[in-house]
């Protein structure tokens, strides 16, 4: 990516999660989420996850003012569970983060993606994969 393209990236996705419980993980664990461009690509109700995945590692590696240079590259929605991606994960640390991660994932498949309540991992009628309370499965 360019430089302008990113600065412009980052600035959007910055204007549209001002406020949110995104914005407060960008300013809680800064410097981990600064090349997360296109932000937290999952649904309100795994914040929770999200916010605690995000303090076991904190906890793991000492925080992010002791390692700046761990990066969170991306964490979304992918075939109804959670996924994320990070580097720079010092190699002492690295089967613990990994590990938090792991457990995350799964709890995302526990998880209502909307709501946060408890859900299930489900498949639509269309093939899309989905982790949803009754209230909020698609058919």
């Amino acid at each position: 990516m360019t430089d302008d393209f990113e600065r412009k990236l980052q600035r959007r996705i910055a204007d549209a999660e001002r406020g949110t419980w995104r914005d407060a993980m960008r300013t809680d664990f800064a410097p981990w989420l600064d090349s997360l461009y296109w932000g937290l690509q999952c649904g309100d109700g795994w914040a929770s996850v999200i916010r605690a995945l995000f303090e076991e590692i904190a906890e793991i590696v000492g925080g992010p003012d002791a390692v700046p240079e761990i990066q969170i590259e991306q964490a979304k929605e992918k075939l109804g569970t959670l996924r994320v991606y990070v580097s720079g994960v010092p190699e002492a640390q690295a089967a613990a983060v990994h590990a938090a991660i792991t457990e995350a994932e799964a709890k995302s498949a526990r998880t209502c993606e909307t709501c946060g309540r408890r859900g299930r991992l489900r498949q639509s009628r269309d093939g899309y994969w989905h982790t949803a309370c009754d209230r909020h499965g698609i058919d």
